[in-house]
């Protein structure tokens, strides 16, 4: 089973279906970079030959810090961006086409880990996306599109593996129809059997494999508690240091503290360096080194 796309535009791509509305039009454009600046976006691409790509990115800033079915709307968003090349219409700071999906991404939403966006670029590319052209036959389009983004990601690797396609999404109806919906330790324990050649229903019910697997869970959830950490200290630097009047020129770089944004800076900056935490001190060098060197 062939779960190509052979998508001409982004026109071709049916959001209406997710119930996501994409605004069109020179303002809604306007609109968009407005909002995407407002956000913290590191750089915004101009230029009318990228009007759609700025709503639809709007769009995706809109989705992403809601809920499962807005961030998996988000991640179908980034799919088409990607599928189409329509980050090839936008030019960068030194004025040349995007390479990729995620290096735009980069620029639009910096608060963001570049692991974040790439696997929600990824889930959407994977599943969600060829979910939504109806490529795994009705019924498991529709299981996969009602996946959340976290199991969407875990499971991308076998979905997109020819050889155990059918086993996964097999899998993901039995865990569905047993539990009422589809955790992640379940969809964790489906890639493994299937990476490992055993049977998927034994594996989900062999006690051998569930210290490994909670111990594994619990590591990802320190990540993502860690990640969201991050992203606030982030988020705090963008507004201190804004990047829009950031400048590189000839390998010198000049950022700006606003006055009004000074005391908070360095309150921000003290605070961390006595905290009792020394992960404090780390997340704000950290987004130091970002919102100054990139």
């Amino acid at each position: 089973m062939s779960t190509e796309n052979k998508l001409m535009s982004l026109s071709a791509i049916n959001f209406g279906k997710l119930g996501i509305e994409i605004p069109k039009g020179a303002k809604a454009a306007e609109s968009a970079r407005a909002s995407l600046i407002k956000a913290h976006a590191q750089y915004v691409p101009m230029g009318t030959d990228c009007d759609n790509l700025m709503i639809i990115a709007n769009a995706v800033r809109e989705s992403l810090d809601a809920s499962d079915t807005s961030r998996r709307n988000a991640a179908v968003m980034f799919a088409a961006i990607d599928e189409t090349h329509e980050y090839t219409r936008a030019l960068n700071a030194n004025g040349k086409p995007y390479s990729s999906t995620l290096a735009l991404a980069r620029d639009l939403f910096p608060t963001l880990e570049k692991s974040t966006l790439a696997n929600l670029i990824g889930a959407g590319r994977t599943i969600y996306l060829p979910a939504l052209n109806g490529a795994y036959g009705k019924a498991a389009s529709q299981l996969l599109l009602e996946q959340s983004p976290t199991n969407a990601g875990v499971l991308k690797s076998v979905i997109a593996d020819d050889s155990k396609r059918d086993a996964a999404i097999k899998a993901v109806s039995a865990a569905v129809k047993k539990q009422g919906k589809l955790t992640k330790k379940a969809a964790q324990e489906i890639v493994k059997s299937l990476k490992d050649g055993a049977d998927v229903e034994k594996s989900n019910g062999n006690p051998d494999n569930s210290a490994a697997q909670d111990a594994n869970a619990q590591a990802q959830v320190t990540e993502m508690s860690e990640q969201d950490k991050y992203n606030h200290v982030l988020a705090k630097m963008m507004e201190y240091v804004p990047q829009s009047v950031r400048d590189v020129t000839d390998g010198d770089i000049t950022v700006m503290v606003l006055s009004n944004k000074v005391a908070p800076f360095k309150r921000t900056v003290q605070e961390a360096l006595v905290s009792s935490d020394p992960g404090d001190a780390k997340r704000v060098l950290k987004a130091l080194l970002k919102v100054i060197v990139g």
